[in-house]
């Protein structure tokens, strides 16, 4: 989920403001910051794709620097900076409306709830006023999952997490090439939020909402007919 409690488009635009205004203030500083972010995102899809047993921050880092001939500590510092201590306070200022209301419903209707994401979530959780709907948080980089998604992985481990088998969590995600292929992997019911290609048969594979908004909506105006053999992650 994670990436789906917010709007994107909203934060990208935020912290593209917070870049602009560091290049202003030292451009040289800013441009190797530039580099080690473009570098370090590289890197991800890279190991998304390998056969890797076990993906972390750490290992990420390590080979973002190995890349640039950079100090693994420079670089880290930079991916600290650009991927968690600018974006987090911003990321409540773009938060999907209704958000809170829904998971506080889900939760006391008796639905379990869960985040799993490539990016660790705790933090955004509590930005967002959802952790304490939330059962069980995993993300990519955890010493008990080692893998990018699309591997089904960590799809299982939350699963795991929420005591639940996989058919019976549906997994929301935006992004058809990593959230939906890896929960039909796990055997998850997949939903996919966003723009999609028209004529597309790929998205036959899946339940479609075109914003989270009409995905909240229909959730808040259907609960109490929907079934609880089903959990939303």
């Amino acid at each position: 989920m994670d990436g789906t409690l917010y709007n994107q488009n909203i934060l990208r635009i935020l912290v593209a403001g917070k870049m602009i205004l560091a290049f202003i203030v030292s451009p040289k500083k800013f441009s190797i910051e530039f580099k080690i972010i473009r570098e370090f995102r590289k890197v991800q899809e890279k190991l998304r794709l390998s056969d890797s047993n076990v993906i972390d921050e750490n290992s990420q880092i390590r080979k973002t620097a190995e890349n640039l001939k950079m100090n693994y500590d420079e670089v880290s510092q930079a991916v600290d900076k650009w991927f968690k201590q600018i974006p987090l306070p911003l990321i409540s200022i773009c938060r999907k409306s209704d958000l809170v209301n829904t998971f506080s419903n889900l939760f006391n209707e008796g639905f379990k709830l869960g985040l799993f994401s490539d990016y660790p979530s705790e933090d955004k959780a509590k930005i967002l006023g959802i952790k304490d709907f939330v059962e069980a948080i995993v993300c990519s980089s955890d010493a008990d999952v080692g893998k990018f998604k699309p591997a089904a992985d960590g799809f299982k481990r939350i699963a795991e997490k929420l005591n639940l088998k996989c058919e019976n969590l549906i997994y929301v995600g935006d992004r058809y090439e990593v959230d939906i292929v890896g929960a039909l992997k796990a055997g998850m019911i997949p939903l996919l939020v966003g723009k999609f290609q028209p004529g597309k048969k790929l998205y036959s594979s899946c339940f479609r909402f075109k914003t989270i908004e009409k995905l909240i909506k229909k959730i808040n105006n259907s609960q109490n007919n929907c079934s609880k053999n089903y959990h939303l992650i």
